[in-house]
């Protein structure tokens, strides 16, 4: 589409040459049309999308804790889900005999407890998964639900060897379980702690 404008132009009209000079020439007005460009505006410039985010699960390769920082976080954790010292001494007696607090994973099974199958898979789940805190999280996840026996037993007791012995044979179930040496971890677990 195009758009006429119209200007005024002012064009002097010279009439036939007069002597008097204080005269200014007659002016006769004239329309021009011009045409008047369309304005093209330039598209403007879309950025691009941004590529999709994919989420990436991070898989862990160590801890970042020692096995002494995690028997200590352990102990405080125990303590604070509600277990005497005595009881969560017997835990942990289980727990320093399984895999001496490492969070790691090795062919016998995964982290602090051990954990095999099912229930290793549910850990892996977690994301972190060898994390101390989230492993310890998961046991008590366990113990306040599926493991919900173990839990019992271990609180039904007060003493350090019936409190280990409760875990070894309610939770940690083990084929053989060197029970006088998870005994003789949890006492020296209460004397540290």
């Amino acid at each position: 589409m195009v758009a006429l404008g119209v200007s005024l132009i002012t064009i002097p009209i010279a009439a036939e040459p007069t002597p008097v000079a204080s005269e200014p020439p007659a002016t006769v007005a004239v329309q021009e049309e011009k045409k008047v460009e369309p304005i093209q505006e330039t598209p403007k410039e879309v950025p691009p999308k941004p590529a999709p985010v994919v989420e990436q699960q991070i898989i862990p390769t160590q801890s970042n804790t020692t096995p002494s920082e995690n028997e200590a976080i352990a102990w405080n954790f125990l303590i604070s889900q509600g277990f005497t010292r005595n009881q969560t001494a017997g835990i942990m007696g289980n727990l320093q005999q399984e895999h001496g607090f490492n969070t790691s994973d090795v062919p016998g099974g995964l982290g602090i407890v051990q954990w095999t199958s099912g229930r290793r898979a549910n850990l892996i789940n977690k994301g972190n998964y060898l994390d101390i805190n989230v492993q310890l999280s998961y046991l008590m996840e366990e113990l306040n639900g599926s493991e919900s026996g173990a839990k019992a037993a271990v609180l039904a007791y007060d003493s350090v060897d019936s409190a280990t012995i409760a875990f070894q044979n309610k939770f940690e179930r083990c084929g053989q379980c060197m029970q006088s040496q998870r005994i003789m971890y949890a006492y020296e677990i209460l004397g540290r702690h």
